[in-house]
């Protein structure tokens, strides 16, 4: 230690900054400033590298400024410590200069600095020093700490920040020898909340990503966002990538030539590093690098890696990915042909191998593409962009026509499985224009109308499988069912109700196949087709046993057969088994976090949202929807991002109204819903016009939900949900008046209900039904309507749905002057609006319990409507008109549509003869 900090600190009144997922830390720093102890205090703060411990100094600086404490700063060792804020004192010590003698003992460098802050702090004072990097004090630096914390400053608080594995012994002593009041506080990983926090702005895939890839340390997290700029963050276990990691050029520029080269070499060969390849490589003796790796370690550069014994690893994969690229690329070349050479030798698993061949010396090996395209093969379930990778290398080294078509066949399934249908679209597209052998030809034709389901376009993956069908039909076979399977699949998500004769022809043709290999994907797409076109009754059991199997499946086998367990998940879902579908979706999801295909992901977060919606679950749908936007269009499936976008309104609207969903544009303009060629564009279509409904669009027609329906045989509704648009159709009925048609609309949603043998779909039936009841002021058989559509839902779980029949429940027993069994039916709506955070179900609800509390203390029946010529519902309306409120607010208390409440005041006032509402009022107040 040459000298001690200069104790002449200025103050700057700035606040602090925000910092997340730290607030433990910044709370015992207040408490420490607040109360100064009489003999000091020490905050320890371990933290691994890139963790934010600096981050942590500057806010500990910032709240020390604001409250005009003196800090001092110092990196790596005391000598360096300089002023950081605070407002100078009177009378202030000068600079202490460094004196000869001990640094420890009396009269040194401990006692002077002890002089110099107590001089600064003064008698009952508090001050801050804040010592970052302390692991790289040198033994002087740290028996003048040790002096200074044996001998406390009263009312110094010493902040001190360091990695806990390159801390050598003498600070360790240093900081367990002192007198001073002591807390120990880890500064670890952020949680995945703290990390959105700390990444406004980014997508959520992103952060996830980010937060995963970065094991929560926020210096790390922060490198991956910035190079991902908005996209997913990059895996750089898969491809090194070359970022910036902070602190990582200073540790490097201090190496020798002997551990740089040992790091090089442990860059490309990966992780776990095998101590026998690193010595291979390297051409030196064991005794040499063991020696250096030491060396490594102890920089905290290299760690023990867990499994296997003996190897080793970077202290991050993030280290292991800048390592890499700092290795110069002819060098790079020369390393990874050595490894593969090394490993040829060794006769190690190709896939051990195929990375160094893919980016080493491959143009002289023989065997180098056919070793990659079988290493691709091994890793493709789990790994599909290190496949990609292998594979392009391959198709490059091949010049064989035949070789070359395999190769590109597997690429291409490889690319799809890492997300980039288009670019396997493109490599199908022309090996499909080719002749050649006609198995090929099959294969690349299911590969191609995958790819076309990927980017959301079934009818384009529809057209390759119908000119197969007819050869299937004639060869049979395992190639044969998975045909007529997929076109089954295609047809359906292109709502075409042929899928029904694709799964006759798939179950003629199995007995040619290996039963066990199809029978859980035909069960499951059996009950997938179920759902849209009927026969749901016929398919629950083996549906059931498939699920039964697809569970005792490992990640792995899920990965290889995703595409099985997402239709699993998403038949569930649309049979009203939505427990059992989250839990699918979860799982499906969680497979491709782990590297599994993720063409998929946004195929299950959409259904995960879907169903969370129904369960109540807003936010959650919301995340999952949100999500599923920005990975459909990442994958340029436009109707599923309109999907998604359509189920987040929806989630908003239950959350806090219709009017504060976002109009989705997928209803295009002048009242014409967009083309519902596909499922997903079919349903989105219809949910829009629906929401548009809500908000109270006067655009919106019975004949516009119809279009989106495709006509009043409603072809282009799946029948697990005919009956609840059939609902809704009634709904825009009874808003105009028609009470013949919307009957009519009541008794097809219960035709479609018992077809579908759904109770969900009975219960919206019910519900249906109630609704028309009370519009027909029959408040008897509304109540008896609403409780059994009630009790459905509540067996089901889909919480809006039973709150919605509760309070259409409640208003008819209001109507009959039940006024405690009302009362009870509205606790129950409470009760789900406070579970499931609806602010707009709330608000319904709250102001239906005042009303009928009012009307329950009135000790005589109010004006009867009759005598006004007035129904029970216009007079409902009409009342609360009267009394100030709007046709927006007397929508959402009747839980009613805005045009609802706009027809009914049309009727009103023109059976009154009043042109105004306050006329209305006037008429109201004399009867």
């Amino acid at each position: 230690m040459t000298s001690p900090p200069r104790i002449s600190p200025e103050h700057a009144s700035v606040g602090t900054r925000q910092i997340v997922g730290r607030h433990a830390h910044l709370d015992r720093l207040r408490a420490a400033l607040d109360e100064p102890g009489p003999r000091g205090t020490l905050l320890e703060l371990p933290g691994e590298p890139a963790s934010g411990k600096t981050r942590l100094l500057a806010a500990f600086r910032e709240e020390a400024k604001a409250r005009e404490v003196p800090v001092w700063t110092a990196s790596g060792a005391l000598h360096g410590a300089r002023p950081g804020g605070g407002r100078p004192r009177a009378g202030a010590a000068p600079p202490v200069r460094h004196p000869a003698g001990a640094p420890d003992g009396r009269g040194g460098a401990g006692a002077d600095l002890r002089a110099a802050f107590a001089a600064a702090t003064g008698p009952g004072g508090t001050g801050l020093l804040l010592l970052d990097d302390l692991h790289a004090a040198d033994r002087r630096s740290a028996q003048t700490l040790a002096a200074l914390l044996r001998d406390p400053v009263p009312g110094l608080v010493v902040a001190a920040a360091y990695r806990p594995r390159q801390c050598p012994p003498w600070v360790r002593s240093a900081l367990e020898g002192g007198a001073t009041a002591s807390w120990r506080l880890p500064v670890g990983p952020l949680s995945r909340a703290d990390a959105a926090l700390m990444a406004p702005g980014h997508p959520a895939a992103s952060v996830d990503r980010a937060h995963a890839l970065s094991q929560g340390l926020p210096g790390y997290a922060a490198a991956l966002l910035r190079e991902a700029e908005g996209a997913p963050a990059p895996d750089f276990q898969e491809e090194p990538v070359p970022l910036q990691v902070p602190g990582l050029d200073a540790e490097l520029a201090a190496l020798g030539e002997d551990e740089r080269q040992v790091l090089d070499i442990a860059a490309v060969l990966g992780e776990p590093v095998d101590p026998g390849l690193l010595v291979a490589v390297a051409a030196r003796s064991p005794a040499h690098c063991a020696h250096v790796v030491d060396r490594l370690a102890a920089l905290d550069l290299l760690r023990p890696y867990p499994d296997p014994p003996h190897a080793w690893g970077f202290r991050h994969p993030l280290v292991r990915a800048a390592c890499y690229h700092r290795v110069l690329p002819g060098q790079r070349w020369l390393l990874h042909t050595r490894a593969a050479a090394v490993l040829r030798r060794r006769a190690a698993p190709l896939t051990e191998i195929a990375e160094h061949v893919a980016r080493g010396d491959c143009g002289s090996d023989p065997h180098a593409a056919a070793d990659l395209a079988a290493a691709a093969h091994d890793v493709l379930p789990t790994r599909p962009d290190r496949a990609a990778r292998w594979l392009r290398t391959a198709l490059r080294l091949t010049r064989d026509p035949a070789g070359r078509a395999g190769i590109t066949l597997a690429l291409a399934e490889a690319e799809m499985a890492s997300g980039r249908p288009w670019v396997s679209r493109t490599l199908l597209t022309d090996m499909c224009a080719a002749q050649g052998d006609q198995h090929q030809l099959t294969l690349a034709r299911l590969a191609h109308s995958r790819a076309e389901l990927m980017m959301g376009r079934p009818r384009e993956g529809y057209v390759p499988l119908r000119r197969e069908l007819p050869r299937a039909e004639r060869v049979g076979g395992a190639l044969g069912v998975r045909v007529a399977a997929e076109a089954a699949v295609c047809a359906v998500l292109d709502g075409n109700r042929d899928a029904v004769r694709h799964l006759e022809l798939a179950s003629r043709l199995l007995p040619s196949a290996p039963a066990a290999a199809f029978d859980t994907r035909l069960a499951v797409i059996e009950a997938f087709t179920a759902a849209y076109v009927g026969g749901i009754p016929a398919v629950g059991g083996r549906l059931a046993s498939a699920a039964a199997v697809i569970d005792e499946r490992s990640d792995d086998e899920c990965a290889a057969d995703l595409g099985t367990l997402t239709l699993l998940a998403w038949a569930e879902t649309m049979l009203e088994r939505d427990g059992e579908a989250l839990r699918h979706f979860a799982r499906g999801l969680r497979v491709t976090d782990r590297g599994g295909p993720r063409a998929l992901t946004p195929y299950l977060l959409a259904g995960q949202a879907h169903a969370a919606a129904r369960q109540g679950r807003v936010e959650a749908a919301l995340a999952a929807a949100a999500e599923a936007r920005g990975a459909a269009r990442r994958m340029g499936n436009a109707p599923l991002a309109e999907f998604a976008d359509v189920t987040h309104a929806a989630s908003v609207a239950r959350r806090d109204g219709s009017t504060a969903a976002t109009p989705t544009p997928v209803a295009g303009a002048g009242g014409s819903p967009p083309d519902a060629g596909s499922w997903f564009a079919a349903m989105t279509a219809r949910t829009a016009v629906r929401l548009r409904w809500e908000r109270g669009d006067p655009a919106v027609t019975t004949e516009l939900l119809l279009r989106a329906c495709g006509g009043a045989e409603l072809p282009r509704v799946e029948a697990c949900g005919a009956a609840y648009w059939a609902g809704v159709l009634m709904d825009l009925a009874l808003a105009r008046g028609d009470t013949v048609q919307a009957a009519g609309w009541a008794r097809t949603a219960e035709e479609r209900a018992e077809q579908s043998g759904l109770d969900g779909q009975r219960g919206h039936a019910l519900a249906s039904r109630a609704r028309l009841e009370a519009h027909r002021e029959r408040p008897t058989t509304a109540a008896a309507l609403a409780a059994g559509a009630a009790e459905r839902f509540a067996a089901l779980g889909f919480l809006h749905d039973e709150a919605s029949a509760r309070l259409v429940r409640a208003r008819a027993l209001g109507d009959l002057r039940e006024w405690r069994e009302a009362e009870v039916e509205m606790a129950q709506v409470r009760v789900i609006a406070q579970a499931t955070g609806s602010r707009a179900l709330l608000g319904v609800v709250v102001t239906e319990q005042r009303r009928v509390g009012a009307c329950a203390g009135r000790q005589s029946a109010p004006a009867s409507p009759g005598h006004l010529g007035l129904t029970r519902r216009e007079w409902d309306i009409a009342r609360r008109v009267a009394a100030g409120a709007s046709n927006a607010e007397v929508a959402a208390t009747l839980y009613v549509s805005v045009k609802t409440v706009e027809s009914h005041l049309t009727r009103i006032f023109r059976k009154l003869g009043m042109t105004s509402r306050n006329g209305l009022a006037a008429a109201l107040t004399v009867a």
